[in-house]
């Protein structure tokens, strides 16, 4: 019945409806009558009511305020939504708040004053992994050039708390927004953030490597000239070398080939045989340069490169017969 009063367009049933909202309503009857002020959300007591849900003990019962459909919505009122799935954010319930985090992640909702994306960014210190993890997806589905600041404050209040600040740098490095100069923005902005603390080094360069050649080679290069280049930072450096695709490799491996540092002309090598692989092969120029590395003066450098194997094909005369005779292939089955 009351679903019904909501739809009707007379003032006497929207009274009515205002006049139900009382402390002691039955759950089931109160949560009627939010879907009721569905068709009614261009008026302010609507908000009035579903404020006072979204503060009520029963969490049950607020979250169903993240069901309001965005479409209904009015340039004029989707700031009242947004601001209403901002103060449901703040409520005690982590069940309740990864919930609203996926709801919101899967919706299309104005955020013009953004006091959503903040309300997320909040979200971001949380000791539960999962909620951590979802908010990030949002905050970077929905960061636009003038969040950017923003989220480096975030990042930065987050040092503390290294689980988190952990799976937010995993979700910068794993997001895959082709041409997207807000994303790369983002990286940036972790850049600096991480660069602030000694021992977040490791997690430094791996973060520098999803952001490209030029990222990576300006990251490795500081930390160097700070002495943290460590084994660790240099295992994650040869990894996220080998992860690039074979034009970013070739452009590593570019910048670094004569760099003073031993460590960076390691990582030359590992870039070169990224850059070397089944789609680009090894020219006359890259093995002319996999010989130079080979005879390195630093055994760091020259000790890898020896291990770096060029492709090599049985000569024609000795070349295996394209057809096995039938008793050859029936042992080779078997085999």
């Amino acid at each position: 019945v009351l679903r019904l009063l909501g739809e009707l367009r007379s003032e006497a049933a929207y009274t009515l409806l205002l006049g139900l909202d009382k402390p002691g309503l039955h759950r089931d009857v109160r949560a009627a009558l939010l879907r009721a002020l569905w068709d009614h959300l261009e008026r302010d007591q609507t908000w009035d009511v579903l404020h006072r849900a979204a503060a009520d003990p029963d969490g049950l019962l607020a979250s169903r305020l993240a069901d309001i459909p965005a479409e209904r919505l009015s340039p004029s009122s989707e700031p009242r939504l947004a601001a209403l799935l901002a103060h449901l954010l703040g409520r005690p319930e982590p069940e309740l708040r990864v919930a609203l985090l996926r709801r919101i992640f899967e919706r299309p909702l104005r955020d013009r004053e953004r006091v959503l994306l903040a309300a997320c960014l909040r979200r971001l210190d949380s000791p539960f992994v999962d909620e951590v993890e979802i908010a990030a997806s949002v905050v970077l589905d929905r960061a636009r050039a003038g969040d950017i600041a923003a989220f480096e404050g975030a990042l930065d209040a987050l040092r503390p708390n290294r689980r988190a600040l952990y799976v937010v740098v995993e979700a910068l490095r794993s997001a895959r927004i082709q041409g997207s100069q807000n994303l790369s923005d983002l990286r940036a902005a972790g850049l600096r953030v991480l660069a602030q603390e000694a021992v977040t080094a490791t997690l430094l360069v791996k973060l520098a490597a999803s952001a490209g050649a030029s990222a990576l080679t300006t990251t490795l290069r500081e930390l160097a000239a700070r002495g943290l280049l460590h084994a660790e930072a240099l295992a994650a450096a040869k990894t996220g070398a080998a992860e690039l695709n074979a034009d970013e490799a070739e452009a590593l491996e570019q910048l670094l080939q004569h760099d003073p540092h031993e460590g960076l002309r390691l990582i030359a090598v590992a870039a070169l045989a990224s850059a070397a692989g089944p789609s680009k092969g090894w020219t006359a120029a890259r093995r002319a340069r996999l010989h130079q590395y080979r005879c390195d003066p630093s055994p760091l450098v020259s000790g890898c490169a020896q291990f770096v194997f060029l492709p090599t094909a049985l000569p024609a005369e000795v070349a295996l017969p394209s057809t096995l005779p039938s008793s050859r292939k029936e042992e080779s089955s078997a085999g």
